[in-house]
């Protein structure tokens, strides 16, 4: 039973047996539950100190893997050392000076010697110390590192396709494999003039991808596959006239001249609405044509 003091037991004795009984039982469960052995607090163990591989998806979502392991969310001290490794890996190596005046271009020169090598502190730390090396005066991804990036290899498919025969089945294959790689935007959780700038740079390839598949298909005479990569196309950007010719084509050369008409009218009320303006008299043309 709990030891308890002498003025305290003095105290029990005049209030009688039950109350000092009560009492005895409080004490008791009170040291009972300082002495229960806390459950540890969650800690993020250290990264590394060499890695071998980074894994990176950018299209959509955000997922950092180092050495086949998700680097979770709560290992980031900071989220500017994970924006910074996602800016170093899409832009290649840079000085210090031009880091700085993309991250922190408000801050006094002698602010920004420490906010900078705390960073890269952090993200050596969380990632690996051998990742972000200095070569001259740039800091980059050390290239023995094993690195993947899905935007890097969206940018290698697109190369590929155009360097193939146009609308040919190589092409189409990646052309198609670009356009599966594309899970949505750049990092959509951030909004600064860098992330934008290759935002906009990808989407136009995912534009591009999706233009691909669709000729490609309509050259194999797969009239509806080829459609429908127009209307993706056209989810991204409603009002591009020439994609909904294209679109006319393929209901043309299904031979569906019902339809053809009434996607003609809804194409008519669309630009008329959102643009005030009437089609293009290259449009009309096509329509005349397929009519024919």
């Amino acid at each position: 039973m709990a030891h308890l003091p002498s003025e305290i037991g003095a105290l029990l004795a005049e209030a009688g047996q039950p109350a000092a009984v009560l009492l005895r039982a409080l004490v008791a469960l009170r040291h009972a539950s300082i002495a229960q052995p806390q459950a540890p607090a969650h800690r993020v163990l250290p990264a590394p100190a060499f890695i071998h591989s980074l894994r990176l998806h950018t299209l959509g979502r955000e997922r950092v893997e180092r050495d086949g392991v998700l680097i979770p969310s709560n290992a980031w001290r900071a989220v500017v050392s994970r924006e910074l490794l996602l800016y170093l890996v899409m832009r290649g190596g840079r000085q210090r000076k031009e880091i700085c005046e993309e991250f922190w271009p408000d801050k006094t020169p002698q602010r920004l010697r420490f906010i900078f090598h705390t960073t890269v502190h952090r993200l050596r730390h969380t990632v690996g110390e051998n990742l972000v090396v200095l070569d001259g005066e740039r800091y980059q991804v050390n290239a023995d590192v094993d690195l993947w990036c899905d935007a890097h290899t969206l940018q290698a498919l697109l190369v590929r396709a155009r360097a193939q025969p146009a609308r040919g089945p190589e092409a189409e294959a990646l052309y198609r494999r670009a356009v599966d790689l594309y899970l949505g935007e750049f990092l959509p959780q951030f909004d600064t003039e860098w992330v934008c700038a290759v935002r906009e740079s990808l989407q136009r390839l995912h534009r591009e991808s999706l233009i691909g598949l669709a000729r490609c298909a309509f050259e194999r005479q797969a009239f509806h596959e080829a459609e429908h990569h127009f209307q993706r196309l056209l989810r991204l950007d409603l009002l591009r006239e020439e994609v909904h010719r294209a679109v006319l084509r393929c209901i043309g050369a299904r031979g569906e001249r019902e339809r053809l008409r009434e996607y003609y009218a809804y194409m008519a009320a669309l630009f008329r609405e959102e643009l005030s303006a009437a089609l293009s008299p290259r449009t009309e043309a096509l329509m005349q044509s397929l009519l024919e």
